[in-house]
């Protein structure tokens, strides 16, 4: 007002007129009142007050008439009553001069009248820092009432990146507030935060860039047992920022290697791994293993070799070797000669059996031990008793034989049992032969 009154003051060879405000928002059943003030430098007659808008029964003029001359400028309050018809309405306030009708000034005024339910939104701030985006809404409601907001953060193609809904009570002024994460999954880009309160048409937004920002980091872990030695190698994506092509580069030790996903390459105990794309937020684990089993299946392995070795050896040694072989003479006959050597220890009550098959004919003359011989109904079977075989000793017996018939015969195998030092009885028979009569 003091303003007002010095604009005046400097402004004395005109009619003027000057509101405090131009707009006023009330409740239904509240008053609202326009602040006029005006001068006129005229001397005689007087000045009008007027107001043209509808509706026109709400307005309530203090004064309607102003008498001159006046030293300074007045003030006139400008009532109106609304009803309950909530609404936007538009008024022309006029100060017109008696004497001279055509000098006239006017201003325009807006009364807004608020609905029972009608919530209104005085202001907003968006504030967005390295870790979040930070809403504060200032809201006004006539009663206690139950919105509902929703805030999003939407990239530059139009994708909701991030959509949050909350509700919330408000009575008169009230501020409601709301953080957005900027996690590693937001890339770098132009976003814009929006928050709207739902049926009511208000709308906040702001603009904010993303910058790009790169952060591969890489972890290992270890781990061992008796089987093997595990290594886990994480790679994360902490930027915002899509990785591509990204190369991931471990030293490996030397020994038996199993990859959960194989290396591009490796080369003088270092492997590399080539990653064709790494979203923001993405992490991708390899893991490879240095395997202990393989020495220990080798390990294993030459036990058992060393284990038959010295079985087969210890055989060798202690089990007499008991042969079969047949030998051609010129003259078209066969002779069978049973080989026994005892390697190991003294054999006792030595009985061999040997069997001459009916596709051959057996031929009755022995030049070494003369065998027992039994007829059967098949075979002619021979054998041969030995008291003692010495350890060191080896017995040969022979004995001829002609082929009955022609073709690839069967020679059956010889039988040998003895008796060991400590009276254990054992056997041992000759394999098997063939041969072309």
């Amino acid at each position: 007002m003091f303003l007002l009154t010095v604009s005046f003051t400097n402004a004395q060879r005109e009619l003027t007129m000057d509101l405090i405000d131009r707009e006023l928002i009330i409740n239904p059943g509240e008053e609202a009142i326009f602040m006029l003030t005006a001068y006129s430098p005229e001397t005689e007659g007087g000045l009008y007050v007027y107001v043209e808008g509808t509706p026109s029964h709400w307005i309530n003029l203090g004064t309607s008439y102003i008498d001159l001359p006046i030293e300074e400028p007045i003030f006139i309050p400008l009532d109106f009553f609304p009803n309950n018809v909530p609404g936007t309405y538009k008024y022309t306030v006029f100060v017109q001069s008696m004497l001279k009708p055509d000098v006239k000034v006017s201003r325009e005024v807006t009364l807004i009248v608020l609905g029972g339910e009608d919530v209104r939104g005085l202001d907003s701030e968006i504030i967005m820092d390295d870790e979040s985006i930070n809403i504060q809404l200032e809201i006004d409601s006539i009663v206690e009432e139950e919105i509902t907001a929703e805030f999003s953060l939407i990239s530059s193609s139009g994708m909701k990146m991030a959509t949050y809904t909350r509700t919330f009570i408000v009575e008169g002024k009230s501020f409601i507030k709301h953080e957005i994460p900027l996690s590693a999954a937001v890339f770098a880009d132009t976003y814009t935060v929006r928050a709207e309160i739902k049926d009511t048409g208000m709308v906040f937004e702001e603009m904010f860039e993303i910058e790009p920002i790169h952060r591969i980091v890489k972890t290992s872990e270890e781990s061992s047992s008796t089987l093997f030695q595990e290594y886990r190698l994480s790679v994360a994506n902490e930027g915002n920022v899509v990785e591509e092509d990204y190369v991931v580069t471990a030293n490996v030790p030397t020994g038996f290697l199993t990859f959960s996903v194989e290396p591009d390459r490796c080369e003088a105990g270092v492997c590399e791994w080539s990653v064709s794309k790494l979203n923001p937020g993405e992490a991708l684990q390899i893991v490879y293993r240095l395997e202990y089993w393989p020495l220990v299946a080798q390990g294993v392995l030459i036990a058992v070799i060393l284990a038959l070795f010295v079985f087969f050896g210890w055989n060798r040694i202690n089990v007499p070797s008991f042969r079969k072989n047949i030998e051609v003479s010129k003259d078209g006959k066969y002779t069978a000669v049973l080989e026994i050597k005892n390697a190991g220890k003294k054999i006792t009550n030595v009985v061999v059996r040997d069997e001459v098959s009916a596709l051959f004919k057996l031929i009755r003359k022995f030049d070494t031990v003369e065998p027992a011989i039994k007829h059967h109904e098949d075979t002619t079977e021979l054998v041969w008793s030995l008291p003692a075989i010495e350890p060191g000793d080896q017995r040969i017996i022979h004995y001829s034989m002609a082929p009955v018939v022609k073709g690839h015969l069967k020679v059956p195998k010889a039988h040998m049992r003895y008796s060991t030092e400590s009276g254990k009885k054992s056997k041992v028979e000759s394999k098997g032969s063939y041969l072309a009569a």
